[in-house]
């Protein structure tokens, strides 16, 4: 009846309206209005065709459909330009830069992260640059960027922007001489911003206003909570247009850290000193002949010093030494290849004075390992005060504390565990013959007493199989492992070559003569190739006005 019809109406929610349920038959309207009673509650509705073909009975109205996520919109924010103060431990990175198809990089991480906070859309379009970049495995604890990023502030009034004097360096035509180091070494970065700033950015000195009353972002605190424990965001600072964290580094220091061991510190402290001042580092880098075509750099200031004595059962071969390094700008890999000299020369293998004659630029250089990496960090990036005035907050901080804290209770940790084998190794009996001794002990009862005292009872069936006999090599001398190994006689490097009379590597201009493809297309328009090709024209000039030539001879 008219009851069930408005009880089917309001179960149906407008899927049936009155007339069309009064123009069912009574059967099929009974057959609705019970199903529509007996479905549980959490039954999903369904709907169906009966056997006759009509409509089918699903009474539960359509289910609005979800409202659609609002979509971050940057253009509703303002934009500002800001420096970033960054300390990471590179170790597990594949250096600083952004490389194809590699996702492990700091700047991977940190393009991640200022993404996720919606601090940028795209790094592209955020003026990007750096400091220093550093390589594979090592750290940073002051390294820099700039870059745009979103604010909470709104400009009062548009800054009025010069265009920059600096060309962007795949333009430059006839000006690279007007080219600093730190522009040549970092030309593979595309992405890399060089030109003039936009004029719709909040600048150092322009007036501003909150948007809607908000103070501005936090940026360190923001950053810090998606980043990876090893990567932290120190500080921030506002800046004018004419900063660039690259370009306005006035100096770059780096510490290394290594263990005195067997060398000789003084030694390498002579060796150290003929680096100061400005040279040809072609010898002492990984030559990048494409990109990099000025290799002298100026070092302002070196030193080895002792750094952190650990204090352990070792002794003096404990103690931790620093190389502490400082110029305006440096070459792949050039610490690395410093390092692995003066090492040569603090074990005795290399004579100070070998620095100078890798100085020699008619000289290539001789191939040699290179020093590990994870002992360096890139320890500050300078500026002039005028230029920054670094923003720090007590969250922020507190965030890189304890994350660099919680590291250096793992690493103690580690160490100590490997600290106790090594402990328990060395008081194992080893036997030694007496030759390869510093000294050879008596052979006399008093030798066997003191060393069946040395030798630890739990250990009998070890000393057994090598008690002290007498046989072609001499004394058989088994003593627990801290006794011998200091008097065991160094083990001589069979067939060591000076660094001198070693195989050479290809000079700069080699390298460039056997370019090809596209590695010569690239080469052609960097700096270096945009000069190759002003001297080469220069020179045809010359030929038609004179008979006389020059010919430049490759290095060797």
């Amino acid at each position: 009846g008219k009851g069930e019809m408005d009880e089917a109406q309001g179960e149906g929610g407008g899927l049936w309206s009155e007339a069309e349920l009064g123009a069912l038959p009574r059967d099929e309207l009974h057959r609705i209005i019970l199903a529509a009673n007996l479905r549980k509650p959490s039954e999903p509705p369904s709907a169906r065709t009966t056997d006759d073909g009509s409509r089918g009975t699903n009474l539960q109205p359509p289910r609005k459909p979800k409202k659609k996520k609002k979509e971050f919109d940057m253009s509703n924010y303002g934009r500002r330009y800001v420096a970033m103060r960054v300390a990471y431990i590179g170790w597990d990175y594949y250096g600083l830069a952004i490389q194809p198809n590699v996702e492990a990089t700091v700047e991977g991480k940190l393009v991640d992260a200022l993404k996720r906070t919606r601090l940028i859309t795209d790094i592209s379009n955020t003026y990007f640059n750096r400091s220093g970049r550093t390589d594979k495995g090592v750290s940073a604890l002051t390294n820099a960027i700039s870059l745009v990023v979103r604010s909470n502030f709104m400009p009062i009034a548009l800054p009025t922007i010069t265009p920059s004097t600096t060309t962007p360096i795949s333009t430059a035509a006839t000006n690279t001489a007007h080219l600093t180091a730190v522009e040549e070494e970092e030309e593979r970065d595309a992405y890399q911003y060089i030109g003039a700033m936009p004029n719709d950015v909040i600048y150092k000195d322009t007036p501003v206003k909150p948007h809607k009353g908000k103070e501005e972002l936090p940026y360190p605190r923001l950053l810090n909570q998606v980043l990876p424990a090893d990567i932290r965001v120190l500080a921030w600072a506002p800046v004018s247009a004419s900063f660039s964290a690259r370009f306005s580094t006035t100096a770059r220091a780096y510490k290394y850290f290594f263990l005195k061991e067997d060398l000789d510190i003084d030694r390498m402290k002579a060796a150290a000193k003929l680096f100061l001042g400005t040279h040809d580092f072609r010898n002492f880098c990984k030559m990048d002949a494409i990109n990099v075509h000025n290799y002298v750099r100026e070092v302002i200031e070196i030193d080895i010093r002792p750094s952190v004595h650990i204090t352990t059962q070792f002794g003096d071969e404990a103690q931790l030494y620093e190389l502490y390094v400082k110029g305006t700008a440096f070459l792949w890999h050039q610490i690395r290849c410093m390092m692995a000299v003066l090492f040569l020369v603090g074990l005795g293998k290399e004579q100070p004075d070998v620095v100078t004659a890798l100085f020699d630029t008619t000289v290539c250089k001789p191939r040699y390992s290179i020093a590990p990496e994870f002992p360096l960090v890139l320890y500050e990036c300078g500026y002039e005060k005028d230029d920054l005035e670094w923003i720090y907050d007590s969250d922020a901080h507190n965030q890189v504390y304890v994350a660099f804290a919680e590291k250096w209770k793992t690493l103690v940790v580690q160490s100590a565990l490997v600290e106790c084998m090594m402990t328990y190794i060395d008081r194992l009996p080893v036997p030694v013959p007496s030759h390869l001794l510093r000294s050879a002990p008596d052979t006399s009862e008093q030798a066997e007493k003191a060393e069946e005292t040395a030798t630890p009872k739990s250990d009998s069936t070890d000393s057994s199989n090598s008690s002290s006999n007498s046989s072609s090599s001499g004394t058989i001398v088994t003593k627990p492992w801290y006794e011998i190994r200091s008097s065991l006689l160094p083990r001589r490097v069979q067939n060591y070559k000076p660094l001198l009379d070693r195989h050479r590597e290809e000079s700069y201009e080699e390298r460039i003569q056997s370019l090809s493809g596209a590695r010569k297309q690239r080469y052609e328009l960097t700096s270096g190739g945009v000069a190759a090709r002003a001297r080469a024209a220069t020179g045809q000039n010359q030929k038609g006005t004179t008979t006389t030539t020059t010919t430049t001879t490759p290095h060797t």
